[in-house]
Order: C-alpha cells, then structure tokens, then sequence
C-alpha cells in the first residue's frame, strides 16, 4: 500500500468517524480531530508532492535506495583498503628509512677505512 493510499484511507476512516460520531455529545472534539487529520494529509501530500517533483527533474540520474547503500558499502570497502594499503606503505617506509640509516653508517665506516689504509 502506498503512502498516499494510507493518507487516503485515514482521510476516509476519519470522514466515516465524524459522520457516525456526530451523534455523540463531542461533536467539537471530533471537528477539531478531523481538521488536523485534513491539514496534516495536506501536508503529507505536499511533502509527496515535492519528493516526486525532485525525483522528477534527476530523471535518469536519479538512484535506487538500494544503489546508495551499495555504493556505501563499496565506498568502506574501497576505505578499508586504503587504509591497510597506506599502512602497509607506512611499513615499509620504514624499513627503509632504518636501512638507509644503517648504510649511511656503514659509508663513513667504509671511508673511514679507506682514508686510513688506502694511500
């Protein structure tokens, strides 16, 4: 059942309740209830109104519901990725940052060792 169908059908219990309802001794109550349940399906429709409007003029650009939430989830997919991705990088970053470190020492070892017996 669509939205705009339920609307309806609570427009029409509420119309069917005044009518059966007059009767009773809160008739201004019952006036009161049903002018809010007319203002609030105004509303509802409008709300609708403006949603079909919108979908409208996206035309064929327009997206599923069910193409948001997998692209959502491509989209954490895609961040979980980059995020081992970028630490796996951070890693080796490192390891090479300690071996370039390590050779630095080794080169003024090596021309320390050069200056002294090599004439």
């Amino acid at each position: 059942m669509k939205l705009t169908d339920k609307i309806r059908a609570t427009f029409i219990a509420a119309a069917i309740l005044t009518v059966f309802l007059s009767s009773c001794d809160k008739p201004k109550k019952l006036e009161a209830e049903r002018v809010k349940l007319v203002a609030e399906r105004a509303q509802a429709l409008a709300e609708i109104e403006a949603i079909n409007k919108k979908l409208d003029a996206l035309g064929k650009r327009g997206v599923r519901w069910d193409d948001i939430e997998t692209t959502e989830r491509n989209a954490f997919s895609l961040l979980s990725q980059a995020t081992t991705e970028e630490a796996r990088a951070l890693e080796k970053l490192q390891k090479w940052t300690d071996l370039e470190a390590r050779l630095a020492a080794l080169r003024t070892k090596i021309d320390a060792y050069k200056t002294s017996h090599i004439k």
